[in-house]
């Protein structure tokens, strides 16, 4: 019986922090850099894209981290699968200065180039090219002060949050 309880307090925890971090993120327009890579664990090729600059990205106001990173991927996943790669696992790799991306495209590429083992292959901008991702309008940030409510949203639904857990501490506790 104890050990039902346990499991759906820790449930209904991770839901709430699932919930609330999502509800309350807030993006702002941001210029980066972008680059791609893809293997597969059935192949020794991999791909690189050329790093590209986008000017209408958009991040999370409060952490920089790019919205909806994963439909990036999936942009290169399509384009490697139309031109014969099966089953690609897709990396999107983004940020706001040109140095870090190169650091970190440099990084990666040496990994895969120095083994040896890999067939590594480079996608141009001429065949492919990242398209930005917009969000909705309920998640855009414009101003500081939209930033700062966002913020103070995100900090009430945390707190909330901590309460609830404190009351199911409370009653896990009662029931022992």
């Amino acid at each position: 019986m104890r050990l039902r309880y346990f499991f759906l307090s820790i449930v209904a925890i991770v839901s709430l922090f699932i919930g609330a971090t999502d509800a309350h993120a807030a993006y702002k327009p941001t210029p980066g850099y972008i680059f791609g890579f893809a293997a597969s664990f059935n192949d020794s090729t991999v791909y690189f894209t050329e790093i590209q600059r986008i000017d209408s990205t958009w991040t999370d106001a409060r952490k920089d981290f790019l919205y909806r990173r994963n439909d990036y991927s999936s942009q290169l996943r399509e384009h490697l699968k139309q031109d014969g790669f099966v089953n690609p696992t897709c990396v999107t790799i983004f940020s706001g200065d040109r140095k870090k991306v190169e650091k970190k495209y440099l990084k990666l590429r040496k990994k895969y180039t120095q083994k040896g083992n890999f067939d590594v292959k480079y996608v141009t901008l001429n065949t492919f090219s990242y398209h930005a991702i917009i969000p909705d309008e309920s998640e855009m940030v414009t101003t500081k002060n939209d930033i700062k409510k966002a913020r103070k949203a995100e900090i009430k639904a945390e707190k909330e949050n901590a309460k609830k857990k404190k009351a199911l501490d409370k009653e896990h506790k009662k029931k022992k």
